[in-house]
């Protein structure tokens, strides 16, 4: 009778402890999700603070010579080289494809019944990128 009990109490406490270790796993599992998550978050905040700065600095620009600061991707990349304007006369002399270039690597778009011209285009992109118009 005291076997059985032994017997019984091992498999208890074997039970116990595999329910345990599932629970850790699961516990663990939930833990890396978090921390992903905390992950993007903290790069989302700092796409957001570079951002905010970019469209800050561009909101001061007096001059047509003084540069601007360009508005990083959606994703956080930056523009590809040579396709955002170094200044606000080049961005005024942006041409129609080099807008709509813009305009689909940000992601904008131009809401329906505004006529697609260079200004309206142009419009939406200093809109995005914080430059009075």
């Amino acid at each position: 009778m005291e076997a059985s009990a032994n017997s019984n109490n091992k498999d208890n406490a074997l039970q116990l402890l595999q329910a345990l270790e599932r629970r850790i796993a699961q516990q663990d599992k939930y833990f890396n999700q978090l921390n992903e998550r905390l992950e993007r978050m903290e790069k989302r905040i700092e796409l957001c603070g570079r951002t905010a700065y970019a469209r800050t600095s561009n909101s001061n620009i007096r001059g047509f010579r003084q540069p601007l600061h360009p508005i990083s991707l959606p994703n956080g990349d930056d523009v590809p080289k040579g396709q955002f304007p170094l200044n606000q006369g080049d961005f005024f002399e942006l041409t129609d494809q080099s807008a709509s270039n813009l305009i689909a690597l940000y992601g904008l778009v131009i809401p329906d019944g505004v006529p697609e011209s260079t200004g309206t285009k142009l419009k939406i992109l200093a809109d995005h990128i914080g430059l009075p118009w």
